[in-house]
């Protein structure tokens, strides 16, 4: 630096590792918009870079030293415009003698911080069918049937989660699950007798691996919640006494009529 000595270099430099990953909210190898994407390499050998080049799908990354000009990240924001697929990206670099590198263009092997998957794309719910453990009719629900809400996404629309869901008004606790290919879902819900009768509201928010998320809400369904006991709205006693039929002498018949206020399952027992 004196302009007493120069350095002769004629090394080509290697990048000695190369990672990828995400600040996504649930896993580092998943992307959505909004999201960062980073690359950390370092120089064999710590070899001093000049500024790399870096590319994150197709687009220009923001490099910076990490400490030093051997280490270096370069990240970027995922937007709506990225393509759907393993990101690509493209390092070029020199060392400080402007020899080039062979630029990199992916992480070698298999495991943690090789890739990462970018999915701008909301969970496609393909059905979501009700059922109840009623044991006289799956559209019936009173306390202690449990209504189950059979939730079914498309291939391509694997699920992290199924959050904020409520059947009735009543909340439902959230699930998840680690592995990566759940495309099948139940939703529980044990009714307690605190639900208003009537048909059955629901909904619930699926939740994609990346967190790209869908909410489906339906105010009916074709499950009918009964917490309350039948009445009889109307009780007749008569006598076939042909004199008068309210009297009765031996071998007349009595007959009792019942009105209730809804349809009944089993006949009532009457005893005279």
């Amino acid at each position: 630096t004196s302009g007493n000595s120069v350095i002769f270099d004629s090394v080509v430099p290697t990048l000695s590792t190369v990672s990828i990953s995400s600040d996504n909210a649930i896993s580092d190898d998943q992307a959505k918009v909004n999201d960062t994407v980073t690359l950390s390499f370092t120089a064999t050998g710590n070899e001093r870079l000049q500024t790399p080049v870096v590319t994150i799908d197709g687009e220009n990354a923001t490099e910076a030293q990490d400490g030093n000009d051997y280490t270096w990240t370069a990240t970027k924001v995922m937007d709506a415009e990225d393509t759907e697929q393993d990101v690509e990206f493209r390092i070029a670099f020199k060392d400080l003698a402007a020899n080039s590198g062979t630029a990199v263009v992916a992480v070698a092997g298999t495991g943690a911080n090789t890739s990462v998957r970018f999915d701008a794309t909301n969970p496609v719910v393909n059905s979501t069918i009700l059922e109840t453990t009623n044991n006289y009719d799956d559209e019936l629900a009173t306390a202690d049937d449990v209504i189950i809400i059979n939730i079914v996404t498309a291939a391509g629309s694997e699920l992290y989660s199924i959050k904020d869901a409520a059947i009735a008004g009543q909340s439902v606790p959230n699930q998840t699950t680690t592995a990566t290919n759940a495309v099948d879902w139940t939703v529980n819900h044990t009714v307690t007798g605190a639900e208003d009768d009537g048909y059955a509201s629901y909904t619930y928010t699926a939740v994609d691996l990346a967190g790209n998320t869908t909410t489906v809400t339906s105010a009916s369904s074709d499950i009918r919640i009964d917490n309350t006991a039948p009445t009889l709205n109307t009780i007749e006693i008569s006598s076939s006494n042909t004199d008068a039929a309210q009297q009765a002498k031996i071998d007349d018949i009595i007959s009792v009529k019942v009105v209730a206020n809804e349809q009944l399952r089993i006949s009532p027992v009457i005893s005279i």
